[in-house]
């Protein structure tokens, strides 16, 4: 992706394992699991030299678990390893930073080395007790609110910041789980099909209404939680039983949950429906007796 910024958390990967971190260390682990797991979750920047964010990758891990008081002698070396041998700023350089802000990187990557040469202050992390609650099984089949240009709820805003935004309830969405699961046994994610369209009726879809629907589409896999799911509305209209084989048949690839899980994806990323053409996004199956039980 390329750095925007001379800084160690100037691009998105920096970011996306800074937030990733931020959830591993809620699991009840070891460190060389937690970093087994990140791996996992970023595997082409964790493993290989020659990738563009391998370096920063290593930096950031050692930052923030330093920075959290979790010591890794491993991870620490390595970063070491790399600041000394100049292989984060060549592979800044070659991505197009220039002279004066590969100075500021430096001085940046100074500064961590500085840090990861002193002692390491153990702190007590607050680690998951028991697996999170898995809020919606396979085969549920959720409604929730869109407005007039398909969108629904900002599950980010709290209930007194919702009502004083200009959102109107025009429609409604719909969505089947069709895999759900925890991630490192404790992290759980949904992956859900969307019907891509408004149902020409406005009134509350039934069951039979949404088999008749055409058009669904799968969505990458998503986190909820339950301030997410009230604050969105969603709610659980029945649960059909699907056919393993059928799905396996239309949707040979349903994402795993890892990177979902790790990076804290809501499901209110992807809970929306389209008002303009169908060639934005395909539709993979039309009917959900495609996939559903005889």
């Amino acid at each position: 992706m390329g750095s925007w910024g001379a800084g160690l958390y100037s691009n998105d990967i920096a970011l996306d394992l800074k937030s990733a971190v931020a959830a591993i260390v809620k699991l009840p682990f070891e460190s060389e699991q937690l970093i087994k797991m990140l791996a996992e979750a970023f595997p082409e920047e964790a493993s290989h030299e020659a990738n563009e964010d391998y370096t920063t990758f290593w930096l950031v891990l050692a930052d923030q678990f330093h920075k959290r008081g979790i010591d890794c002698p491993d991870v620490f070396s390595r970063s070491l390893e790399i600041i000394d041998s100049h292989s984060d700023l060549q592979m800044q350089e070659s991505l197009g930073m220039d002279a004066k802000e590969l100075k500021k990187r430096e001085k940046y990557l100074q500064k961590l080395r500085s840090k990861l040469c002193q002692p390491v202050i153990e702190k007590p992390l607050k680690t998951l007790k028991k697996p999170q609650p898995l809020l919606m099984k396979q085969g549920d089949v959720i409604l929730f609110p869109v407005s007039s240009d398909g969108k629904s709820i900002n599950s980010y805003y709290s209930e007194s910041e919702f009502q004083k935004l200009n959102w109107n309830q025009s429609n409604w969405g719909a969505a089947v789980i069709v895999d759900c699961g925890h991630v490192f046994e404790y992290l759980a994610y949904y992956c859900p099909i969307i019907q891509m369209r408004c149902l020409e009726d406005n009134r509350k879809p039934t069951l039979d209404m949404l088999q008749g629907a055409v058009g669904w589409r799968l969505a990458p896999a998503v986190t909820c939680n339950k301030i997410h799911f009230r604050r969105m509305k969603i709610d659980i209209l029945a649960n059909i039983k699907l056919n393993q084989k059928k799905l396996q048949k239309q949707f040979p690839t349903i994402p795993n949950g890892i990177y979902a899980a790790v990076n804290d994806i809501t499901i209110g990323n992807e809970l929306k429906i389209y008002a303009g053409p169908w060639w934005k996004d395909p539709a993979q199956i039309e009917f959900l007796k495609e996939i559903v039980a005889s």
